[in-house]
């Protein structure tokens, strides 16, 4: 496992804001090696997880998702949640605005921990275009994308989010009372809650 040195100060911190992590050697995989998402918690296997930084991901699926429906997210949580919205006659959003959520929430746990961001954008990881559409990517194989370009999306990403112009993650975050506005993105209500990368809650309401 990459990044393994950040990992109990990772489990700590998910303990404390009430995200369950259960070390397992579970069947078959989840959206990413090694992680589990079931029953609003975490199972993680820490033979197949590739970074450490990939549970901080993860549980920002969790985290943004609202409390009613946090419980019922399984396996691969985009899924979970349009068949739960159906279930509940409940629009669902974009499925890129949840992808967004989690990358951002992610990155603000770095913060928090003091944690460099490469650990959770780790090479093979999220890319973002210009539109905010995400890809993910298992590896940088020469049949998929160009690894030098790859690195420079990775830094660019890290970049709008450091800086707080990451409208695409930030907006949403601000909209579920979690956080606040950036001086970048002062076109947006104040909702007077500590700007980003500050979290004001770390669970959806």
């Amino acid at each position: 496992m990459r990044d393994e040195e950040h990992l109990p100060a990772i489990l700590g911190f998910l303990d404390a804001i009430g995200i369950r992590v259960r070390v397992d050697c579970f069947e078959g995989e989840g959206f990413l090696p090694g992680i589990l998402l079931a029953d609003g918690g975490m199972l993680f296997d820490p033979s197949r997880v590739l970074g450490a930084g990939d549970l901080l991901h993860e549980a920002g699926h969790l985290a943004v998702v609202p409390a009613r429906w946090r419980g019922r997210v399984g396996r691969d949580a985009d899924a979970s949640l349009r068949a739960i919205q159906v279930r509940d006659d409940e629009p669902p959003p974009p499925v890129a605005a949840w992808e967004a959520m989690a990358i951002g929430w992610s990155f603000a746990a770095a913060v928090h921990l003091g944690i460099p961001p490469e650990v959770v954008f780790l090479e093979g990881g999220y890319l973002t275009d210009r539109a905010g559409d995400y890809t993910f990517l298992p590896g940088f194989k020469a049949d998929t994308r160009d690894p030098a370009v790859a690195r420079l999306r990775r830094a660019g990403t890290i970049c709008s989010l450091r800086t707080g112009r990451a409208r695409y993650a930030i907006a949403p975050l601000m909209a579920g009372g979690m956080t606040g506005r950036t001086a970048a993105l002062s076109d947006l209500p104040d909702n007077g809650l500590p700007p980003y990368p500050a979290m004001a809650r770390w669970l959806a309401a």
